[in-house]
C-alpha cells in the first residue's frame, strides 16, 4: 500500500460517540477504537481480494499508512497472530454489534433492554451505510491480532468494505478481567 491509497476520515458523530461511549461503559478494562478511511485505489475494495483474505487482511493492517493512522493499535512489522476474518452477513451487522453491547464486558453489563442494546447497532449502522445493505463486505475477527488486544473473551474486529463511498471501517473491542 503506498502513502496515497488511504485517507484517515475525521468521523465526529453523535451515534459514533454514543456507540463508544456505550462500550467504554461495559468494557472498562479495555476499550473501543473507530476508524474510517477513504480508500483512493479501488484495488484496495475488491471483494475476489478476500479470496485470500488472510494476505489481504495482513498487508492491510502491517501497512505504513494504517500502523501511522492508528499508532494506539501498536501494529509491529508483523501480526501477533492470524487475523482470521470471516465474512459475515450485513443484514446481522445490526445484530453483531447489539449482541456486543449487550453482553457487555468483563466487569460491566448493558444496564438497558436487548432491544435498547438492538437499537444502538441499528443506529450505527443507518450512520455507516444508511439503507445501502448490499453495498457493504462486512466481515469480523475475534483474533487478538495486535498487542492493543488483551486476548481474552472481549476481542473483537468488525472490517467494513463500503463499495459505493470506497470507505473501510475499522471497528476493535477489547476487555480484560
Amino acid at each position: 500500500m503506498n502513502i496515497n491509497s488511504i485517507e484517515l476520515l475525521d468521523i465526529n458523530n453523535s451515534i459514533i460517540d454514543k456507540f463508544k461511549q456505550t462500550i467504554i461503559s461495559t468494557h472498562v478494562n479495555g476499550g473501543i477504537i473507530i476508524k474510517c478511511f477513504k480508500i483512493n485505489n479501488k484495488n484496495l475494495l475488491s471483494p475476489y481480494l478476500c479470496e485470500e483474505h488472510e494476505r489481504y487482511f495482513n498487508n492491510f493492517f502491517t501497512s505504513k499508512d494504517i500502523k501511522q493512522a492508528i499508532p494506539e493499535l501498536k501494529i509491529e512489522d508483523e501480526l501477533v497472530c492470524k487475523t482470521d476474518f470471516e465474512r459475515i452477513s450485513p443484514f446481522l451487522l445490526d445484530g453483531d454489534f447489539g449482541d456486543t453491547i449487550y453482553h457487555g464486558g468483563a466487569y460491566e453489563s448493558f444496564p438497558g433492554t436487548p432491544k435498547e442494546a438492538k437499537n444502538l447497532g441499528e443506529e450505527l449502522c443507518q450512520f455507516i451505510f444508511g439503507d445501502r445493505i448490499l453495498d457493504i463486505l462486512p466481515y469480523r475477527s475475534y483474533n487478538p491480532w495486535s498487542t492493543w488486544f488483551y486476548d481474552v473473551a472481549w476481542d473483537c474486529t468488525w472490517f467494513l468494505i463500503d463499495k459505493e463511498l470506497k470507505r473501510i471501517w475499522l471497528i476493535c473491542v477489547t476487555d480484560t478481567d
